[in-house]
């Protein structure tokens, strides 16, 4: 078999393969002519773009690994990752548009096919590419944020408890427990003490966290960055995202804009503290600029003591 006869029985091959694996699925979603059209641009591939589309998916899994490192589907190397998928997509589907990127970033998750094969990448992969994808194609997860009322009482609480339920088998549940920590005592009060904030989505309570100057014994024994006064230092408590909108960068927004509050109040730096196995929460709060201080061990009521690594952002 000469080189030209080899490389396109290759292509044929890929294309029964796909066909084997996927045809029925991709057939029903997309539609026969527009399977057709791949088939075929498949195989017109010349070797030159073959080797391009293999540069290109090297490349963007690559970038995929290090983006999801990073926690952040959000984040520039997120959105690079998913740059690079399009380009690769367009050497086969050339009549590209954002609802079919979408469409197969949404079946990476849903066809356990397409999962297995990002989940090899590192698990929680697949969802992490379809978020990302929704953000480069430019879905919408622009939130409101506001203080909390009264009336808003019972509602974060169940929000809390909705969240703490929902999470708890997973790898990085916050270890609350609700009437423990949080107390439905401690939202009032935060209520009432304007330190309770939340963030909506589409009318949604998507989100909530507690701003304010008070931190935990723990926080006292170590060197931080800023010399500054209690009431110069915004702390950050119970920033939680509803389960079902994480991944989508809503908590990085409400960081942002505890940034923006802390920033127009003149206030010096905003501290944190974070469960030392919650790498998540971690990688978000490095990649918007705060520094890790240290180590130390802090009482709460629902974890008891345990280890949490501390973070300070100087504004």
């Amino acid at each position: 078999m000469s080189y030209k006869e080899n490389f396109e029985y290759y292509k044929q091959t890929l294309i029964d393969e796909n066909e084997r694996k996927y045809g029925a699925e991709i057939r029903e979603k997309y539609g026969n002519q527009a399977v057709d059209e791949s088939n075929n641009r498949l195989k017109g591939l010349t070797q030159e773009q073959h080797d391009e589309s293999e540069r290109l998916r090297i490349a963007f899994e690559e970038t995929l690994i290090a983006a999801f490192e990073s926690g952040d589907p959000a984040g520039e190397m997120a959105q690079r990752a998913c740059d690079l998928h399009r380009q690769w997509l367009c050497i086969f589907y050339p009549n590209y548009t954002k609802a079919y990127h979408q469409g197969l970033g949404e079946m990476y998750v849903t066809d356990e096919r397409f999962k297995a094969y990002y989940e090899k990448l590192a698990p929680g992969c697949s969802e992490f590419l379809r978020d990302a994808i929704d953000i480069y194609c430019g879905a919408k997860y622009t939130i409101m944020v506001r203080q909390a009322k009264a009336a808003d009482c019972d509602g974060v609480e169940r929000f809390y408890s909705d969240l703490i339920e929902s999470m708890r088998n997973s790898e990085f549940a916050p270890e609350w427990e609700m009437g423990v920590y949080p107390t439905k005592q401690l939202l009032k009060d935060a209520i009432t003490e304007q330190s309770l904030f939340l963030a909506y989505l589409d009318n949604n309570l998507v989100g909530a966290m507690i701003l304010n100057h008070d931190c935990e014994p723990g926080y006292k024994n170590v060197k931080w960055l800023a010399n500054a006064k209690k009431n110069e230092v915004m702390v950050i408590h119970l920033l939680a995202v509803a389960a079902a909108y994480q991944g989508r960068g809503i908590a990085r927004q409400m960081v942002a804009k505890a940034i923006e509050m802390a920033k127009n109040n003149s206030l010096i730096a905003i501290r944190l503290d974070v469960l030392i196995k919650n790498t998540p929460a971690a990688k978000l709060y490095t990649s918007m600029g705060f520094k890790y201080i240290d180590s130390v061990k802090i009482y709460y009521e629902d974890t008891g003591l345990a280890d949490f690594q501390l973070y300070e952002l100087i504004l």
